[in-house]
């Protein structure tokens, strides 16, 4: 036999280890490639849905009001006869199984509605916000509620709350949030909003709870006050509407000795501790607006629309957005994105709202 025809049919056929090295590379690279693609997709999904969430209680508020006459109170405390916001929301929310769940004629935090409390309606969670709808706080019966003494009990969160108690901008004055100041059925009609319905947010993200985050970083777990944010409680206290004495500030951040260092609240305007310039974002202790999604956070309109305002939007505009009655004529869709004094903008002491220059 011919040698160089045995060798020819001796040879092995395969990868070398070279080869196989190489292409293991080439599908590394490529999956490396490929998961920061799939990260972003799935995140631009979540973020879609979280709209979709605002625009479903958009939608519910707007079916309350055409059989009720009016919008739901936040100022309605959470008592063994009154239901706050979201409850009163749930048979315009397509949410009739939860409905189901509610035994009327027992108070909220009664032991047989348990299942009701624990069970918030699925547009209220953000797809981002970790822990999902299995996050519970501690609700305070004493929050409103005649019965103090039968203790606390768990409820649902929820991602989503109204600014309560009064707007005190940074311009000094005090105006009126969207859904503050009821009538005396616990109803806040459309002729109040001075400013229109388009111009004035009722609902913005308000996500993580029950811990505690800033800038991304979990620092924690809030106390008594997560209670203010369960979906069963009103998602704030149902406080009164007047100013501070001070008329301090509202929304800004000083350094305290909190554990992270810093803390979420009121500094007097022109105080020397100074602005952090930002209000979006930064923190989720108290109500201020708070998302998981890069860059911003949604913010439902009175009129049901949606926006996605950045996070580095000037706080002064974002308090006029909020307030109905401010008369600033901020438009929306350019507040949501103004990071920036305009010259319009300015005073006739040549100074802008906030006291800047």
């Amino acid at each position: 036999m011919n040698i160089y025809k045995r060798n020819e049919l001796t040879k092995r056929i395969g990868f070398t280890l070279v080869e196989l090295l190489v292409v293991i590379a080439i599908i590394g690279m490529l999956v490396g490639l490929l998961l920061p693609a799939v990260q972003m997709a799935r995140e631009a999904a979540r973020k879609m849905q979280c709209q979709n969430n605002e625009k479903q209680i958009g939608i519910a508020m707007a079916s309350f009001e055409a059989i009720n006459g009016g919008f739901p109170s936040n100022h309605i405390g959470m008592t063994d006869t009154t239901q706050p916001n979201f409850v009163r929301l749930l048979p315009y929310m397509e949410a009739q199984n939860i409905v189901d769940l509610f035994h009327e004629d027992q108070p909220i935090y009664a032991s047989v509605n348990e299942a009701f409390r624990m069970t918030p309606p699925p547009c209220l969670t953000c797809p981002s916000a970790p822990g999902g709808n299995t996050r519970t706080v501690v609700v305070n019966t004493a929050q409103g509620n005649s019965a103090a003494g039968s203790g606390a009990y768990k409820g649902g969160v929820s991602d989503y709350i109204t600014y309560h108690k009064c707007v005190v901008c940074n311009d000094g004055k005090v105006y009126t949030p969207a859904l503050g100041k009821p009538s005396a059925s616990n109803l806040v009609y459309i002729r109040t909003y001075k400013d229109g319905l388009s111009n004035t947010i009722n609902y913005h993200e308000h996500a993580g709870l029950p811990f505690k985050y800033w800038k991304g970083r979990e620092t924690g777990e809030l106390g008594s006050e997560s209670s203010k944010f369960s979906w069963i409680s009103g998602c704030s206290t149902p406080a009164g509407n007047s100013a501070p004495a001070n008329k301090v500030a509202s929304w800004y951040y000083v350094a305290d000795s909190s554990a992270d260092g810093w803390s979420f609240g009121p500094i007097s305007l022109g105080s020397p501790a100074g602005k952090s310039g930002r209000l979006l974002n930064i923190t989720n202790t108290s109500s201020p607006p708070y998302s998981f999604h890069k860059g911003g956070v949604h913010a439902l309109f009175g009129d049901g629309s949606v926006l996605f305002v950045n996070e580095m939007v000037l706080p002064t505009i974002y308090q006029y957005m909020t307030a109905k009655d401010d008369q600033s004529g901020v438009d929306p869709e350019t507040g949501a994105s103004m990071t920036g004094w305009t010259a319009n903008w300015k005073t006739s002491s040549g100074s802008y709202p906030d006291g800047t220059r």
